[in-house]
């Protein structure tokens, strides 16, 4: 089981131009109410999405500039973060 307040992946890794999908699950259980994101807060991408306890999402977008972007969980710094890696094959 992976900790309620760390993403599965810290890094994520796929070459530009092809279309990446993410299936994001918050694990927490429904009586805490504890929400999370997936958010990429860059010009490039501009990912937010906020789940709630079990729910989950899928987010999905085309890695259309190849460098490092962070990803985070905006409610739970600096544990929840990690890093979108695009490369230019």
């Amino acid at each position: 089981m992976i900790p309620p307040d760390l993403f599965s992946l810290d890094s994520i890794v796929v070459n530009k131009g092809h279309n990446v999908k993410i299936h994001f699950y918050n694990l927490e259980p429904a009586e805490k109410q504890e929400h999370h994101t997936f958010t990429i807060d860059d010009p490039a991408y501009m990912v937010h999405a906020v789940i709630n306890s079990e729910e989950n999402t899928i987010i999905e977008f085309t890695a259309s500039e190849a460098r490092v972007f962070d990803y985070l969980c905006t409610f739970h710094q600096p544990t929840m973060r990690g890093q979108l890696l695009v490369l230019d094959p």
